[in-house]
């Protein structure tokens, strides 16, 4: 007796035009379906997305038309004698109808026809950017294509809020060729900026920057005709747009909420320091302060480098740092109070500053952060934030600064929920927040205390430091969890003696394995006996056609930079 496979009732519905084969050729593209429907998730096709960009305001003549499977970006002729313009009035928008949620990468090729006069460098820095854009805090990252004074160039820009405005900050490469591709790699974390100058060629690292993990940007493409008194001409054809991400998103669609913030007072390891003030330098063992810099005075740490005015910084490093045995990961906060008694910097050489700064170290392609007081011959006494990134084009600074009078405060560097909060007070003020911006969290952290006298050991830094305070939710040593210093009656931080026991796992865990693995198995066998049976009797099973709209492969992470060198802000 022919018996009917336990699961062919489920398509007892469809009609049987030919017994079972219209069935299995329902199964079939069943499964069709339900690939693509996979695919078209993560992936969002070339029309589509050429079609999914808003027109820009502009003149009658457009500046983004529809070209073949790309968009060119031209703009109309400039009218001789017209008077200045201002940067609205020269630079073109085209944002994307969808959003990026999750890991995401983007790559388009180029083709650069003109930017800036025909013959010629351009005398006004004017460029075509590729670049993502979030709603808020309105942060910019993107990559250009661009012509100055100079020539030619790959500028990879970081456009941030902050209180005194926006803040721009721009890693420049060099570009010999007119086609090429450039490209945009989210990776949790990390923004990945790379580029080639081949057509066909794999794009290269550039150079990877923190970026808020909880981030959902536009992507947007510009073009700019610079600030001089005549706009300069574009036409840039960019072409085959490639993109995918774990998910694209209507504007209408709800976005994934952010977690709620961490409470500081609720971390639950302190490592504080106020009366254990000879710990700090123990605890911040890895340094080159030969000449101790860095010295025990009551119950605080005195900070006065040697001054040799005739030294160019050769002699000496000009830069004296410790580093902690401890490594920071997740949320988390450091805290110190100085007291200044002298911040002079060097009357000539070096770059001209000199401060004391806590920071954050990697030793790798995500380079270091640093937050300090201190003073230089341009902007006087101030507060300075300096982030350090390596790059495939060397090593790269970028210093902001804040005008910061007061000689006794407290500096706080805050890590919360993927953002990274610089925070000040000063002599009875009430803390305020400086700025803020992506934090390092794709990996732990080391916490620095340096001294710095900007290129040359004439300058003159001379202050105490004191109540140093490390708390957070994820403090290790060596892989291992340490304890809060203060819940150990010696006062030194002891490891967890449960980080070695292996978690238990948790039985609705692997329940829902079981279940998972066996449903997949059940369709696997359904769809197996769909198509094995046919009235009743078994024939050779065929393969399903493969799938044209299946995802390419993604090419391999470019290896990290190496570690970089002891870092000296410019």
């Amino acid at each position: 007796m022919n018996r009917k496979p336990a699961l062919m009732p489920i398509l007892d519905f469809v009609p049987k035009v030919d017994g079972y084969m219209t069935k299995k050729r329902f199964a079939s593209l069943l499964f069709a379906i339900i690939l693509t429907t996979i695919f078209s998730s993560i992936t969002f096709g070339q029309e589509n997305l050429v079609d999914g960009f808003n027109p820009a305001d502009g003149p009658k003549n457009k500046v983004f038309t529809r070209e073949g499977t790309g968009i060119r970006i031209k703009t109309p002729p400039t009218p001789p004698n017209i008077p200045f313009v201002k940067r609205n009035q020269n630079f073109w928008i085209n944002n994307s109808v969808f959003i990026l949620a999750g890991n995401f990468e983007v790559f388009v090729d180029f083709d650069v026809k003109q930017i800036g006069p025909k013959q010629g460098l351009a005398p006004n820095e004017s460029n075509v950017e590729l670049a993502v854009q979030e709603n808020s805090p309105n942060s910019t990252y993107g990559i250009n294509l661009n012509v100055d004074a100079k020539g030619k160039t790959f500028k990879v820009l970081r456009m941030e809020p902050g209180s005194k405005g926006a803040h721009y900050n721009v890693f420049t490469f060099p570009r010999n060729s007119d086609k090429g591709k450039i490209g945009i790699r989210r990776e949790g974390s990390e923004i990945i900026f790379l580029a080639s100058e081949k057509p066909g060629e794999t794009p290269k690292e550039l150079v990877r920057l923190p970026y808020d993990s909880h981030a959902e940007p536009k992507l947007r493409i510009t073009g700019f005709q610079g600030n001089g008194p005549v706009p300069m001409p574009l036409d840039v054809l960019l072409s085959d747009f490639a993109i995918k991400s774990d998910r694209i998103l209507k504007e209408k669609d709800p976005k994934t909420p952010r977690p709620k913030a961490f409470n500081p007072e609720s971390y639950p390891i302190r490592l504080e320091y106020g009366k254990k003030t000879e710990r700090m330098l123990t605890d911040l063992k890895k340094s080159n302060d030969t000449n101790q810099v860095f010295k025990l005075e009551g119950s605080g740490i005195r900070v006065k480098p040697p001054v040799t005015t005739a030294s160019n910084g050769q002699n000496y490093p000009g830069y004296w740092f410790h580093d902690s045995v401890y490594d920071l990961d997740g949320d988390f906060e450091i805290s110190v109070r100085f007291d200044v008694n002298k911040l002079v910097p060097a009357q000539m050489g070096g770059y001209g500053s000199v401060s004391f700064a806590i920071g954050l170290e990697t030793d790798g392609p995500m380079g270091s952060i640093s937050f300090g007081r201190g003073a230089s011959r341009t902007d006087g006494q101030r507060i300075s934030i300096t982030r350090y990134n390596p790059s495939s084009a060397g090593q790269h600074w970028d210093t902001q600064v804040f005008q910061y009078a007061p000689t006794k405060g407290r500096l706080c560097l805050r890590k919360n929920g993927g953002q990274l909060f610089f925070l000040a007070e000063g002599e009875g003020n009430p803390e305020m927040k400086l700025f803020q911006c992506p934090a390092i969290a794709s990996t732990p952290v080391r916490f620095r205390i340096s001294a710095d006298q900007g290129g040359t050991n004439a300058g003159e830094l001379d202050l105490l430091i004191s109540d140093i305070s490390v708390a957070g939710t994820n403090i290790t040593e060596n892989g291992k969890p340490v304890k809060s210093i203060r819940s150990s009656s010696s006062g030194i931080p002891t490891l967890d003696p449960a980080a070695d026991s292996p978690a238990p796992t948790s039985p609705r865990k692997w329940l829902f394995l079981v279940l998972g693995g066996g449903l997949v198995s059940a369709l696997g066998v359904a769809v197996f006996l769909i198509w094995r049976n046919k009235s009743g009797t078994k024939t050779a099973m065929v393969e399903p056609p493969k799938n044209p709209l299946a995802p390419k492969q993604r090419p391999d992470k470019n290896p990290p930079s190496p570690p970089d060198p002891v870092k000296k802000p410019k």
